[in-house]
């Protein structure tokens, strides 16, 4: 877990100091040197989701959905139905005082090989909240 986070920080750290860059990106299977990326660039609708080959080619984009009031989307750093996962955008409403939120709106997980960002209905989900105790 702490080598997919150190690949995620340094993937955001690279992207940060680009010039036209998107939001965040990051591999969505991290201990595969050939893994697909997703990229979230802003735009004037809130933001387009990017799933790109290693090769940087784009698969598909999507417009990200929109969430109910009070929801956020956290990329990665979930457990779905038991098994923590980074290939998966998760809107999820998050309180200031949990280290962890399960109260999900919807689930999406990036498949290069359907070349789409895929919605599917897990039955627990738990991820972390990034901004804990900050």
């Amino acid at each position: 877990m702490k080598t997919a986070a150190l690949i995620f920080l340094t993937i955001f750290s690279i992207y940060s100091y680009a010039g036209d860059k998107p939001w965040v990106a990051w591999l969505i299977y991290p201990a595969n040197k050939n893994s697909a990326a997703v990229e979230m660039w802003p735009n004037n609708k809130g933001f387009i989701w990017k799933l790109l080959t290693h090769e940087n080619e784009l698969l598909t984009s999507i417009q990200q959905p929109e969430t109910p009031d009070g929801y956020t989307y956290n990329q990665g750093g979930c457990s779905i139905d038991g098994t923590y996962r980074w290939d998966v955008i998760v809107s999820i409403k998050h309180r200031p005082d949990r280290p962890t939120s399960n109260d999900y709106y919807q689930v999406w997980v990036p498949s290069p090989e359907e070349k789409s960002f895929k919605l599917i209905h897990p039955k627990t989900v738990e991820c972390t909240n990034e901004g804990y105790g900050i």
